[in-house]
């Protein structure tokens, strides 16, 4: 290991450690292993000075050329040198995102409110990662206003509703039912089946009925006349959970039919 400007140049050796999903579906860190010397060679990598995760001078004098060091975490890429930027910073460590390309869609992630607005949050899971929740995901019941008990620097724990890796746009639930261990989620529409029973929230009224939003943006639509002649009417409004059937999945043109009552598809097969 060579002092290399203010950074020294970490030779990584060893396997990356795969990946493995708690009960809460979150993702371990990308850490570096470096314990067998006859591992596979992994390439270099800069470690700054303000990332050796110690300001105590006896400490930072342990890094001298040949020191072995059993953990570190890449922090991102500076594609100039071709070159990954380590840590050793024991917040950066404990984190279990740290890049938009570690989110993925149901996993339970600990957030950092940054801003209120009047119908949404902006939260925080680390530098440069940021992402909002709604006012109607924060309750399943329909609030009319954010309540005061959410304040900037409050840390919530909360779940990756929907995400959009490309845009970077990346959306969070707080509702009791979507943050149920057991509760069902999908990526995409594909995986949506017909009369199967799924869980959404109403995001917005239309002349003949809701549209009703599920994980990842799958939207679908459930018209008044259903929860008419299925007797379902009652006081809905934005926010509100609903339990929905799959009428039918057009992936082509994204649409998606819904319905309150499995009947409607047990007919249509029985017809077919």
């Amino acid at each position: 290991r060579l002092l290399y400007g203010s950074s020294y140049l970490i030779s990584l050796k060893g396997s990356q450690e795969k990946k493995t999903g708690d009960d809460n579906n979150q993702e371990e860190a990308q850490d570096t292993e470096m314990e067998v010397d006859n591992t596979p060679s992994l390439g270099c990598g800069f470690l700054h000075k303000e990332h050796l995760g110690t300001k105590d001078e006896e400490e930072i004098k342990k890094f001298q050329p040949g020191a072995s060091l059993t953990k570190l975490r890449i922090k991102e890429y500076n594609y100039f040198d071709d070159l990954p930027i380590l840590t050793l910073k024991p917040e950066i460590l404990s984190r279990p995102v740290i890049s938009y390309q570690q989110v993925e869609v149901g996993m339970f992630v600990k957030g950092t409110i940054l801003e209120i607005h009047d119908k949404q949050l902006i939260l925080s899971l680390a530098e440069n990662i940021k992402g909002t929740m709604p006012m109607y995901h924060l309750s399943d019941l329909p609030l009319k206003k954010i309540p005061p008990k959410y304040h900037q620097g409050k840390k919530l724990k909360c779940r990756v509703f929907s995400f959009d890796l490309a845009k970077k746009h990346l959306v969070f639930t707080k509702k009791e039912t979507f943050m149920d261990k057991g509760a069902q989620f999908f990526t995409k529409q594909s995986e949506l089946k017909r009369g199967v029973q799924y869980q959404g929230v109403i995001i917005s009224q239309k002349p003949n009925g809701f549209v009703i939003q599920l994980w990842n943006n799958v939207c679908g639509f459930l018209s008044f006349s259903d929860l008419q002649a299925n007797k379902a009417m009652g006081t809905y409004s934005t926010g509100s959970i609903m339990k929905v059937y799959v009428t039918f999945n057009d992936i082509k043109n994204k649409k998606l039919g819904l319905s309150v009552s499995s009947a409607v598809i047990d007919t249509a097969l029985s017809l077919s």
